[in-house]
């Protein structure tokens, strides 16, 4: 299975809870280790979601990276299966539904 794949099914996934979601690819020029997308969810949330295929490991950087976010009170999630998006997804609409995060 490719990242694209895994990428494809987190947008299309987050496209049928609400419209309202932004979801943003994110390559900061001059930056690297940052993940791959962002998730703004109504409400001013802003969730973090790092792609990889199968198996991969985050590399040290997007470790550090990672780190930095959470320690700034915000969610990273690593998504490398379509049973971790779906997961995502679950608790995207949670959140959505008014759940806390």
């Amino acid at each position: 299975m490719l990242e694209r794949s895994i990428e494809l099914r987190l947008v299309r996934g987050l496209s049928v809870i609400d419209r309202r979601i932004s979801v943003m690819k994110f390559t900061p020029r001059g930056r690297v280790g940052y993940q791959d997308r962002i998730v703004l969810l109504p409400g001013g949330i802003a969730l973090f979601v790092e792609l990889k295929r199968p198996g991969e490991t985050l590399r040290k950087l997007q470790e550090h990276t990672r780190e930095e976010i959470q320690k700034l009170g915000f969610v990273v999630v690593v998504a490398d299966t379509n049973d971790r998006v779906d997961a995502f997804l679950g608790l995207v609409k949670h959140v959505i539904d008014g759940g806390p995060l």
